[in-house]
């Protein structure tokens, strides 16, 4: 690499790693195979819904911004009358390209056997396990699918939530 590309290199985005809260009880539970049952008064469980999990999180949402420009042309011209001008001009607004805007959202996770949560004022949701196409997991993260729905989600060990969600399949 260069001096130029050193100065004008992009930055990498740094991955956060996010503290666990959960209890080591619940978390060794899930890696010996078993489901536990956690208390929770943050969300309202269904009848005969169980959360397996509870933790913090942190959401990666990506969105794609469109770059404009906008140019005005116009002037003025004296009027008929003393002291007076009338105005002309227009406006014009052109794409110029897009770009791709990283935003992050703190919240709580839940997993129960029947919905994954995501505790979030803006960027929250609540989906049914019914509808999960695929899930990929990481050391700090997992990525799961819902129909056309990509959730990029950094929890404190991405491979015990997948095998939570093996188990629950």
């Amino acid at each position: 690499m260069g001096f130029f590309d050193w100065l004008f290199a992009q930055p990498k985005p740094e991955y956060p790693m996010i503290p666990s809260m959960m209890d080591q009880i619940h978390i060794d539970t899930i890696m010996q195979g078993r489901l536990p049952s956690i208390t929770t008064t943050q969300i309202y469980l269904q009848k005969g819904e169980v959360c397996y999990y509870a933790d913090r999180c942190r959401l990666m949402s990506e969105k794609v911004v469109k770059d404009y420009i906008s140019k005005h042309y116009g002037g003025s011209v004296p009027g008929l009358f003393s002291g007076t001008r009338w105005g002309y001009g227009v406006s014009e607004r052109k794409q110029t390209g897009e770009h791709i805007e990283t935003e992050f959202f703190d919240g709580f996770l839940f997993v129960t056997n029947k919905r994954t949560i995501f505790l979030h004022k803006q960027a929250g949701f609540d989906k049914r396990h019914t509808s999960i196409t695929s899930i990929k997991p990481f050391s700090n993260a997992i990525e799961m699918q819902y129909g056309s729905k990509f959730y990029c989600i950094f929890v404190p060990d991405g491979y015990l939530l997948n095998d939570l969600f093996e188990m629950l399949h």
